[in-house]
């Protein structure tokens, strides 16, 4: 069966429209996955990028003290405050690159959702400039 031109013409652009269909539907669906992943994404990110992240434990055990002195020494210091349980970073310090924050989970709720508390951690310049300060304020003990 030979086809006119024009018939050919019409089976080529019905193959196009369902090619194009197709195509936008992938689209689509990669753009919803994109929006379905981005907050993991994210999220997993953020958890990773913490290991590099010292905690106040661990800069106080270089130091010789307790958590507790050293939080109480940087609250003095007018470095962190505190809001109910959780420890920010003063404008003095805010912006330099001292601390972030780590993400910790510690429950999850009846629908398997993660429950998650903010963690202010320093970072290794903050833990170089939470050891000059005290050393400064204290004598150099180490």
């Amino acid at each position: 069966m030979s086809h006119t031109a024009e018939e050919r013409l019409a089976e080529a652009l019905v193959l196009a429209k369902e090619i194009l269909d197709k195509t936008k539907k992938e689209l689509a669906d990669a753009r919803e996955e994109n929006r379905r992943l981005t907050p993991p994404a994210a999220y997993a990110e953020k958890v990773l990028i913490a290991g590099n992240l010292h905690t106040v434990n661990s800069i106080a055990v270089h130091l010789g003290v307790s958590a507790i002195i050293l939080n109480k020494f940087l609250e003095q210091q007018k470095w962190i405050y505190r809001e109910g349980k959780i420890i920010y970073p003063t404008a003095k310090i805010r912006g330099k690159g001292y601390c972030d924050y780590h993400i910790v989970t510690y429950a999850y709720d009846i629908d398997g959702n993660p429950k998650t508390r903010e963690h202010l951690k320093w970072t290794e310049a903050g833990r170089q400039a939470i050891i000059a300060l005290w050393n400064e304020v204290h004598g150099l003990l180490l």
